[in-house]
């Protein structure tokens, strides 16, 4: 969420311009599975293909719209228990 632009704290993204161009012009609040999916397929931003982990793509979108829904803090706290 961080790189989203969308996140609840103030912060600025120290990497590679372009990868955080990209992910904070496909945020889409309604689709949130497709954005990861988008993410996670950008061969560019990734040196492994995370697109061939089963399950990585729907456990980071679950995780997503818990920090959405829940805070970044109670989201945390909830799969730390």
């Amino acid at each position: 969420m961080l790189y989203s632009g969308q996140s609840e704290v103030s912060f600025t993204p120290n990497d590679t311009p372009e990868f955080v161009q990209f992910i904070q012009s496909t945020f889409n609040k309604e689709d949130i599975k497709g954005w990861v999916n988008g993410i996670i397929n950008n061969g560019k931003i990734w040196t492994a293909p995370l697109k061939d982990l089963p399950g990585f793509a729907d456990e980071v979108a679950v995780a997503v719209e818990a920090i959405l829904s829940k805070g970044m803090k109670a989201a945390v706290t909830e799969l730390l228990q």
